[in-house]
């Protein structure tokens, strides 16, 4: 890029930041993979999981700003499946201000997942996991903050690298472990 223009460098700069948004958005027929005419396969009172359109709005868990899908999850009270259907949502401490029943219009649904049971055991098992895998990052951040914060003492810089994985893991395993267990398993009905 030596010798280019300053207009030249701004024409590349802004291709870049285009191709960049264009490759971070899932492309519609990709994201869209229902077929005309399906009946999906839940009732009333079930409990779902419906993936409305993208949209821009604020997510909190993960915090992120942006067009993302929405997902609502609450128990089927109605089904009109040409027009629309009546949600009851049941994730009150999620996005307090949402209405707490909502009618969603059936063109705006991408889809639907029916709550399959708990994960158990495997879940189980796959949280512990997560749990140690975060406390070896807590444990290997904190060893890397408190030794570059005391480079020219001569004394110990605190607790080590192990001490503090597994003061850590003695927390996060077992309730990785609870919470693997708790969660839901989804299936796919539309």
């Amino acid at each position: 890029m030596t010798g280019d223009t300053p207009m030249q460098t701004l024409r590349w700069l802004m291709g870049v930041a285009a191709l960049t948004l264009v490759a971070g958005m899932p492309l519609r027929a990709q994201d869209d993979d229902r077929r005309v005419g399906d009946t999906p396969e839940f009732v009333a009172g079930d409990k779902v999981r419906v993936w409305l359109d993208p949209a821009f709005g604020v997510r909190l868990l993960p915090v992120r700003v942006g067009i993302y899908p929405v997902r609502l999850v609450g128990t089927m009270a109605a089904k009109w499946v040409p027009d629309s259907i009546r949600l009851h949502r049941t994730a009150m401490l999620l996005y307090p201000w949402e209405p707490r029943h909502r009618t969603l219009f059936w063109a705006n649904v991408r889809r639907v997942d029916v709550s399959d049971g708990r994960a158990g055991a495997a879940g189980a098992v796959g949280g512990a996991l997560g749990g140690l895998v975060s406390a070896v990052f807590i444990g290997a951040m904190y060893s890397f903050i408190s030794h570059a914060a005391c480079f020219d003492s001569q004394e110990g810089c605190g607790p080590g690298f192990w001490k503090v994985t597994g003061v850590v893991a003695a927390v996060t395993v077992p309730i990785g472990a609870i919470w693997g267990a708790r969660s839901t398993r989804w299936r796919k009905v539309y």
